[in-house]
């Protein structure tokens, strides 16, 4: 039994690394064809931003598929808020609509006292799509109905340990997100694959589909739960904890703030050269005199150095000798004020609690564009400008 499920776990990273490769690849292509055209166009002295432009939507693309993987292994980043699933189905109940065939019906059935989550309210909204184009295609062209429904249930221990077997759930009240359809159901064989990556019983698979769906759930601190017979048809539980009642807190939009002072001297820590090099044109760019680190160790040096004269630091998280978040702590014993960007293809969950509320901290996922790197600067810097609030 234990060779068995260790070659049904070779064979799903197998698949797993075949999917990527395969989509990588073709992102890849889009991408190199663009560049090619437009290194064309320039020698033959024409404009070359339309296959710019292109190659820039490609990448953005790319970076979609990357944050799946993220959100696959549980470590997507959020934007984290209280909301109730009841107001996003209502929001999204015209494209709800048209996310499934004309002979299905779509039947709404809300908890009217339904608690509020905690979490990423796109990825919800991505994992409700998902999940009804799911219940949709199951029906196929015959005439069918999905219902989704909304619920609360208090959870004890011992229903835990029987209905969530190896999910990390803890005992209380909890939210229901669930989607049943009376489609085509699944079999014995299929059911424990349908979370594997790129895995379908449709003729070409598009995609980590339930395997990320699985990945964000588990980020939420959740669970799911299904139930599938041949002929009967699919129902799926979401279970996430409930919060309290307290209203949504949006995060602050980084536009508003574009008119800080960008200038004067950067701490720029990263390993990768070609990152730290285009990293560094857009900071001189923005008007900034950089100093570059290759390494965490030789970023303490250089705050050593030129401590004082910094007006920021961009500190990738993972590097060789010290990480950024060791780079971080050094730069906080000598200097609470100094603002800190942190850039990283991870989620934001490695990086320690603000000190403070006032602490002039930020974050960047990768990639990022000219825009969205000047806005985070910008951002992070406006902190430690704006005036402290009194006690």
């Amino acid at each position: 039994e234990q060779r068995l499920q260790h070659s049904q776990r070779l064979e799903t990273l197998g698949t797993l690394a075949g999917g990527i490769a395969h989509d990588f690849n073709n992102l890849l292509t889009a991408i190199q064809g663009h560049l090619s055209l437009g290194k064309a166009l320039i020698q033959e002295g024409n404009n070359p931003v339309v296959h710019l432009d292109m190659a820039e939507k490609v990448v953005t693309r790319t970076a979609d598929l990357a944050h799946q993987l993220l959100a696959y292994s549980g470590r997507g980043q959020f934007q984290v808020t209280s909301f109730s699933l009841n107001t996003i189905i209502e929001e999204m109940e015209a494209m709800l609509a048209v996310a499934h065939s004309k002979k299905v019906r779509l039947v709404l059935d809300l908890d009217p006292k339904l608690r509020m989550i905690h979490g990423d309210r796109t990825q919800i909204q991505q994992i409700l799509m998902n999940l009804l184009t799911n219940a949709s295609e199951a029906i196929g062209e015959k005439e069918g109905t999905v219902v989704l429904r909304t619920s609360m249930v208090d959870l004890s221990s011992d229903d835990l340990r029987q209905r969530f077997t190896g999910q990390r759930l803890y005992p209380g009240l909890h939210v229901i997100l669930e989607v049943k359809d009376d489609g085509c159901g699944m079999t014995e064989e299929v059911l424990p694959r349908i979370f594997d990556p790129f895995f379908t019983t449709k003729l070409t698979g598009r995609g980590l589909g339930l395997a990320a769906l699985r990945g964000i759930v588990r980020a939420h601190h959740g669970a799911v739960e299904v139930f599938s017979r041949p002929g009967v048809g699919t129902q799926i539980k979401l279970c996430f904890p409930a919060a309290g009642e307290s209203a949504s807190v949006e995060p602050v939009s980084p536009s508003a703030m574009l008119r800080s002072d960008l200038a004067g001297r950067m701490l720029l820590a990263e390993d990768e050269y070609v990152i730290r090099n285009i990293s560094r044109k857009m900071s001189e760019r923005m008007g900034f005199q950089v100093v570059e680190a290759a390494d965490g160790e030789e970023a303490i040096h250089c705050f050593e150095i030129h401590g004082g004269d910094f007006q920021i630091a961009v500190l990738d998280i993972i590097m060789p000798k010290k990480g950024g978040l060791e780079v971080y702590e050094a730069i906080r014993e000598r200097d609470s004020n100094l603002p800190v960007l942190f850039c990283s293809g991870y989620s934001p969950d490695l990086i320690p609690p603000l000190r403070s509320p006032d602490e002039p901290r930020g974050f960047l996922q990768k990639p990022f564009t000219m825009a969205q790197f000047q806005a985070a600067v910008a951002n992070v810097i406006a902190i430690r400008n704006r005036p402290k609030a009194r006690i």
